[in-house]
């Protein structure tokens, strides 16, 4: 079984075993739609793909590097063009609950190193908002 970060809204994020990552991510979310977004260094974030949509509340921001936009693309994510240019870094805002794991494959997940646990576990905290 997978070992995972779980990150609701208003808790400290903890680590988890679960069977599949992916069913844990849709009970977080109710059934949503999941949207995988992958961090620079390879960890996937599974979250609800609609959440700007369903106004849910900022849960955490996640550091990213932003891609390289291909000729004829433009960026549309809310924020008023105040995004990163390609390769600076930026942030994820993430909303409602949300996991971390680590993919391999199609189907298939591996554990989140030591280290990736560590890291992330201290990221998230740092950043717990309480009603």
């Amino acid at each position: 079984m997978p070992v995972i970060i779980v990150c609701e809204p208003a808790i400290p994020a903890y680590v988890d075993d679960v069977e599949s990552p992916w069913d844990k991510a849709k009970k977080l979310t109710d059934d949503a739609t999941i949207q995988v977004v992958y961090l620079d260094d390879g960890v996937a974030v599974y979250c609800d793909e609609d959440g700007v949509a369903k106004n849910l509340a900022i849960n955490r921001y996640l550091p990213a590097t932003m891609p390289e936009i291909p000729d004829g693309m433009v960026v549309i994510d809310g924020t008023n063009g105040n995004h990163p240019e390609p390769g600076e870094i930026g942030v994820h805002e993430i909303r409602g609950p949300f996991i971390l794991t680590r993919e391999i494959g199609e189907d298939g997940w591996e554990d989140l190193s030591e280290n990736d646990v560590a890291r992330y576990l201290e990221l998230l905290n740092q950043q717990l908002r309480v009603p």
